[in-house]
């Protein structure tokens, strides 16, 4: 198949045409050579590079899409807020903004800055004075639900916090006021303190009564009293036995009397919530150690206080304490890992019973590194 070219005249074969289905024959009515000398009709200068070019078309501006891309781009140039470094912003962009970045860690960087402190949306603290120094400082309101005093600093807490647990403040208080027969000063001491039916404020007013009162001081005579140990008789005051529950002829008998009379349920200590077989055991079985090291594992054998991670000084602590919480001893979640330093901290703070999760919260809070 042949086409005569509209350009130069010639009749060559179909293949020296380009397609285009806009012709009747689906073939352009020009050759492919006259083409070529067509694109190459008028000369230009690129407008963006200066390059001289050769273009079908007399109003074409740009030797390439490259440079026609590069022309068409519109930037402004500005400074990241953060870095201060020059940087191009979309012309469309510029004004959206008060900021513009290079790229996302400055933007990331100064959103920190911005967003501190009083500045942040979520900020939000309370004005508090400080319960050691008086301090103003700044809280979060959950601090005031869960703890009874706050202080400014570690510091001012290991300083102060004392004072709200002496005399009357404190849970095991039970003075009682008395009256010193001697000089007549009122005063409180505990009721165990007084030993007999005479009370004093001090032993200096306890050696003046005696000195001036030397014989008189009737103690109810003596009588012959039989050691419970070893059954040997010796004389003994009559008020020993207002005060003394038993009375022994030695040391060593003493020693004796009290391993014997105050062990096992005698004992002040004695726990009757205790099966048999939970007192022989002491938590030396497989499921409490498994628990141990299960509560380790979970903290990375690391304190949850302090951060201590040096290992051998570790202790599982139960958040319910372990006598009185049967159900929750085994539960991986009523476990945390405390140093022994932070342990014993925690404990002479709060106690050995009742302890729940908020003496904890409020111990990691003051204590926290």
């Amino acid at each position: 198949m042949q086409k005569t070219c509209k350009e130069c005249g010639k009749t060559l074969d179909i293949v020296n045409f380009n397609k285009d289905k806009s012709y009747k024959d689906g073939y352009e009515s020009k050759c492919k050579e006259c083409r070529k000398k067509l694109r190459k009709k008028h000369k230009n200068i690129c407008k963006l590079c200066g390059k001289s070019f050769e273009s079908i078309r007399k109003t074409t501006k740009y030797c390439s899409r490259t440079c026609q891309d590069l022309a068409h781009r519109k930037r402004v140039l500005t400074i990241c807020a953060y870095c201060k470094s020059t940087i191009e912003v979309v012309k469309s962009k510029y004004g959206k903004y008060e900021y513009y970045y290079c790229n996302q860690t400055c933007r990331t960087e100064h959103l920190k800055e911005l967003m501190k402190g009083t500045n942040n949306p979520n900020y939000n603290r309370i004005k508090y004075l400080c319960d050691g120094c008086k301090k103003e400082i700044l809280v979060i309101p959950y601090q005031l639900k869960t703890q009874k005093y706050i202080f400014c600093s570690n510091e001012c807490y290991k300083s102060n916090i004392g004072k709200f647990f002496t005399g009357e403040n404190n849970s095991n208080y039970n003075h009682k006021e008395y009256v010193c027969e001697w000089c007549g000063k009122k005063f409180k001491r505990k009721p165990s303190q007084n030993r007999d039916d005479h009370i004093y404020c001090s032993k200096t007013c306890y050696f003046e009564f005696r000195k001036y009162n030397k014989g008189n001081i009737d103690r109810g005579g003596t009588l012959i009293y039989i050691c419970p140990i070893c059954g040997k008789e010796f004389k003994v005051y009559k008020s020993r036995l207002n005060y003394s529950k038993n009375i022994y002829c030695s040391r060593q008998c003493s020693n004796i009397g009290w391993s014997k009379f105050y062990s096992g349920e005698n004992s002040p200590a004695w726990n009757p919530d205790l099966t048999d077989k939970e007192r022989i055991e002491q938590r030396h079985y497989p499921e409490y150690n498994n628990w141990r090291v299960s509560v380790y594992c979970r903290d990375k054998y690391t304190c949850q206080c302090c951060g201590d991670s040096t290992g051998h000084n570790l202790n599982a602590h139960h958040i319910y304490n372990y006598m009185e919480h049967k159900k929750l001893r085994l539960e991986i979640s009523n476990g945390i890992t405390l140093c022994k330093k932070c342990h014993k901290k925690f404990h002479d703070i709060y106690g050995y019973t009742n302890n729940n999760e908020e003496q904890l919260n409020e111990f990691l809070i003051l204590n926290k590194f």
